[in-house]
């Protein structure tokens, strides 16, 4: 095991040897080496992080059974279980569940290009249901690798007990989310400072177990303002870890969600559209950057502010998502539905048309 003390020398060493992985495949690589000692599908899988902590808790807000079955009918949508029609017209005749006009300059250009390929260049991204929102989802072909071959490597230096291994693929990851060089979002320096302590191993998989849809574990403690980060990355992170790989490397399951401000402004848009008057715990916070972009408020329902809410309360709403995931579609298709949010959550100010979202 290499030493949690090798200073911020050994890991930019280390992270200078990383190779992704050949012709960017989006499954498992045979003999894939991104750092040599790293083989993440070497052998079977064993997880780096077990079920949910043991604390007996309060369970938390449930959806109603109507509630879930409305929510279902918007996953399915007027195709109900089909194959998703991937070219750009309505599918099934009956119009878009959520659209929105592309960027095609700087970075949208390049966030957006595999949908663009998927639909013969359409610069507007539509869905007519949930589920075929995940099917569409379009996003960087980072040269690290992919989500789920990223999450099998940070599962991999985890169970090595390999600090600076971790710390190294965590970066990693923070570079497929697009979010290193935002400093609040990637949280290097907590990265850094539990890898000298020798204890960013064991604070990912506190965090993973809390954050599980099936967890009552309390989150006060963990969560605290200076205890363990909720941002934008370290999510990301937390959700990597909660990668299971038991069903085979090419069918991964997930229960931890990446909440960042494109989920969460698809969970208060699809709130929205449930209920009139969204009840206060399922008010899921908004983020007011990027013109509001990714702000479903209207006139009469505000959305509370991502960036102003505590550490704890990002934890709460993130483990609240993760349990609303798991009650309509099951753990089975839950990186379909977070892939669903996160393409849903991009832009949530108009409607089809181009007319502003009444709150209706």
């Amino acid at each position: 095991m290499r030493s949690a003390t090798g200073g911020n020398v050994a890991m930019k060493a280390l992270e200078r040897e990383w190779k992704g992985p050949p012709g960017q495949m989006d499954g498992p690589v045979q003999n894939w080496e991104p750092i040599k000692g790293l083989l993440p599908y070497e052998s079977s899988w064993v997880a780096a992080v077990d079920g949910p902590d043991k604390a007996q808790g309060k369970r938390g807000h449930r959806l109603s059974a109507a509630t879930i079955e409305t929510i279902r009918g918007l996953w399915l949508g007027p195709c109900g279980t089909s194959e998703p029609d991937l070219k750009p017209v309505e599918s099934c005749h009956a119009g878009h569940f959520h659209c929105y006009r592309t960027s095609l300059r700087g970075k949208g250009e390049v966030v957006f290009r595999a949908w663009r390929e998927q639909s013969g260049g359409s610069p507007v991204w539509s869905c007519s249901s949930l589920r075929e929102a995940g099917h569409r989802y379009s996003w960087t072909r980072h040269p690290a690798g992919s989500f789920e071959q990223l999450g099998a490597a940070l599962q991999c230096a985890m169970s090595s007990r390999d600090e600076l291994l971790t710390n190294v693929v965590c970066r990693k990851i923070l570079d497929w989310g697009g979010v290193r060089d935002r400093e609040d979002a990637a949280r290097i320096d907590w990265l850094d400072e539990q890898t000298r302590r020798g204890s960013l191993i064991s604070s990912i998989q506190s965090a993973t177990r809390a954050l599980r849809a099936s967890s009552t574990t309390p989150l006060d403690g963990l969560f605290a303002r200076d205890a363990i980060p909720m941002t934008s990355g370290t999510t990301k992170i937390f959700a990597a870890a909660a990668l299971d790989f038991s069903a085979g490397w090419s069918a991964p399951t997930q229960d931890v969600l990446i909440f960042d401000g494109r989920v969460t402004a698809a969970l208060g848009l699809i709130a929205r559209r449930v209920s009139h008057a969204v009840p206060k715990a399922f008010r899921f916070p908004a983020s007011r950057e990027s013109k509001r972009r990714r702000d479903p408020s209207c006139a009469h329902l505000t959305f509370p502010n991502l960036h102003l809410i505590s550490n704890l309360e990002r934890a709460q709403f993130a483990r609240l998502g993760a349990r609303c995931i798991e009650q309509v579609v099951g753990k089975s298709d839950f990186l379909l539905a977070e892939k669903a949010l996160f393409m849903v959550g991009y832009d949530v100010r108009n409607l089809c048309d181009g007319e502003p979202r009444s709150c209706s």
